[in-house]
């Protein structure tokens, strides 16, 4: 009776136990991705790509799966950037030590005297002589700091004139051994009618160097920079950015007004606008709905520039967000009969490209499957591998259709009704077999052992 009684009971925790993933396959999904695995690496990594935003149901990115060869899932986690909102961490003021030479000779053959870190700074050309002229380029002792740098705030006198240019950012740790880190950043101090549009603050890979150096690019600005606040790099900024580019649909009742469809749900955190016609200011309110029916909410407002400038086409920046995954994008411009000019309108938005890293267990080829509206998160805790196990990049293959598009319309179960109906069975023949075990004890106590 006890045998029966176990044997029913391993049974029912059988059933109930056992994962949900051994019961998918790559046909469940509706898209897939070979994943190219160079080496013999016990674990793996790769950006999520805009093409599987396309086309997964949630944003979360939950109907993901890996699987390998054998069909079987494997081990996996998704690394998102941490930061929900933007907030810039805390940087520290350093000053600008001004190079007034207009020759690139003169900036490469450049001395710098330090009695120790953070003491008194002498500049001074190959030459000896004094140095005369407009600022070329600007030094930075960042010998100090012992963090990445991802961003650099200058600033400038108050009342100073306007300005739009673009300022070239280096790194070095021996002077003289310059290595470029943005090879053109925009920077402008622009006012219209009693607006401003200012563009004082640079976003570029973190990067870790004893020395900077600010270049600008064409005209140098008729105004000096005073300081530079340098902003230290956070877990976030080690993500590579993605970017997508929309074509607006104009509003044919509300001037100034353009629609945009995204057709993902992005993480986006930066955005920006490619305005059609060359001298052309605006400023613009960014909103944003998750989906076609809901109300507008406001995202951000921010001016955008497109200027014929002595060297070129000058281009503002894209501008900071809190991480946005609506899908639907309004921007309104302001003043639009201020002539934006004749075109297309094109709203550009980056992201942080998060990325999975997976275990490499069983044999290949291993493939991405994505699309699945039934599937619930299923990630698995890698934050205890070895510090000695760095997962290797891998690389993915072109999307290819696995079960169809109709399996992003799957939906899980309101009741799972087997499971219910498999449970009650199971408890009842538990419970009869315990009423059975409780007669016949009675029966023993009531006649004695045999």
């Amino acid at each position: 009776m006890r045998r029966a009684t176990t044997v029913l009971l391993a049974l029912a925790a059988t059933a109930t136990s056992a994962p949900r993933a051994a019961e998918l396959s790559l046909q469940d999904f509706a898209y897939g991705m070979p994943i190219t695995t160079p080496g013999d690496a016990a674990a793996y990594r790769f950006a999520v790509p805009l093409e599987v935003y396309q086309q997964v149901v949630r944003s979360d990115l939950a109907d993901l799966r890996i699987f390998n060869g054998r069909g079987e899932v494997v081990p996996y986690a998704i690394e998102r950037s941490t930061a929900a909102t933007y907030a810039r961490p805390a940087g520290k003021l350093l000053p600008l030590f001004a190079l007034r030479d207009d020759s690139q000779a003169g900036l490469n053959a450049l001395q710098i005297t330090m009695a120790s870190q953070g003491s008194a700074i002498r500049l001074q050309t190959s030459d000896s002589g004094p140095m005369s002229g407009r600022v070329a380029s600007y030094v930075l002792d960042c010998r100090g700091l012992d963090s990445r740098i991802s961003a650099m705030q200058v600033r400038w006198p108050d009342g100073a004139p306007d300005y739009a240019g673009n300022i070239r950012v280096e790194a070095a740790d021996v002077l003289g051994s310059w290595r470029i880190v943005t090879d053109s950043a925009p920077i402008a101090n622009l006012h219209a009618n009693g607006a401003q549009l200012i563009e004082d603050r640079m976003e570029f890979p973190a990067t870790r160097a004893k020395f900077w150096r600010l270049s600008w690019l064409g005209t140098a600005p008729p105004f000096d920079l005073l300081s530079a606040t340098v902003e230290p790099a956070t877990v976030g900024d080690t993500f590579d950015r993605s970017q997508i580019v929309m074509t607006g649909t104009p509003d044919g009742t509300r001037p100034g007004e353009f629609q945009f469809d995204l057709r993902a749900r992005l993480p986006i955190d930066r955005i920006n606008l490619e305005l059609p016609e060359l001298n052309t200011l605006v400023e613009a309110d960014f909103l944003s709905r998750s989906n076609a029916t809901d109300p507008w909410r406001s995202v951000a407002l921010g001016g955008f520039y497109r200027l014929k400038g002595a060297d070129g086409e000058l281009r503002n920046g894209p501008i900071a967000t809190d991480i946005d995954s609506d899908r639907f994008w309004l921007v309104r411009i302001r003043e639009p009969n201020n002539a934006m000019g004749r075109g297309a309108l094109r709203l550009e938005a980056r992201w942080r490209s998060p990325e999975v890293v997976f275990l490499a267990r069983g044999s290949g080829p291993f493939t991405l499957a994505y699309g699945n509206g039934s599937l619930t998160a299923a990630e698995s805790a890698l934050a205890p591998l070895p510090t000695s196990v760095t997962p290797t990049v891998a690389t993915l293959g072109a999307p290819r259709t696995l079960g169809g598009a109709e399996n992003r319309n799957r939906r899980s179960e309101a009741l799972p009704w087997k499971r219910i109906i498999l449970w009650t069975a199971l408890l009842a023949g538990v419970a009869l077999l315990a009423g059975m075990a409780y007669r016949l004890s009675k029966e023993v106590g009531k006649h004695g052992a045999p």
